[in-house]
């Protein structure tokens, strides 16, 4: 088993549609999306052009502080993530908004993967200089419960914390690497 990385330039269609149709239903079951930011969108259709618009963005932007990654387990496509290094805390690096698919033997198991969370970590370290990763994701959605499910520290990261937003609404999660 390995995993490849890859920083993209260009999202390619094919591989974005594929990580878009099996995230969609996490996507919208969690409340995860910020819809109501893009105006009056409601099919699956319209918020799949508005995802890709995201991605695309910050490839065409092409800039040192945000980048769009694309990792492979053994070849098929499993994750792409949008990154940037925010102004306020420049030590860690902001996951915004990231796609996820089954492996080749229709498993999402490589998202609880030593090897894989290590080789996140390490591009992350190396690329930006940073000591950890951090998301901001609504609370109790199925981006918040993973992280939750994810032990407090592991091989790959030294510890992860939850501070949750005022109001409740927003859990802000921090991995610092080992």
């Amino acid at each position: 088993m390995s995993y490849t990385i890859e920083e993209l330039t260009s999202i390619d269609d094919d591989i974005f549609d594929t990580l878009y149709n099996h995230s969609y239903p996490k996507i919208e079951s969690g409340n995860t999306m910020p819809w109501e930011r893009y105006g009056s969108v409601s099919t699956p259709e319209e918020k799949k052009v508005i995802i890709k618009q995201i991605f695309t963005e910050v490839t065409a932007a092409a800039v040192d502080n945000a980048k769009v990654y694309l990792w492979r387990k053994d070849g098929t496509p499993i994750r792409m993530t949008s990154v940037s290094v925010p102004l306020d805390d420049p030590t860690y690096l902001l996951l915004h908004y990231t796609l996820y698919g089954p492996d080749a033997n229709n498993s999402r198991s490589w998202l609880y993967d030593a090897d894989f969370l290590t080789e996140i970590n390490l591009c992350y370290a190396e690329t930006f200089g940073v000591i950890g990763h951090m998301g901001h994701v609504m609370t109790d959605s199925p981006m918040c419960i993973y992280y939750r499910n994810l032990p407090k520290s592991s091989p790959s990261y030294s510890t992860l914390t939850e501070e949750v937003s005022e109001d409740g609404l927003i859990s802000i999660f921090k991995f610092t690497y080992t």
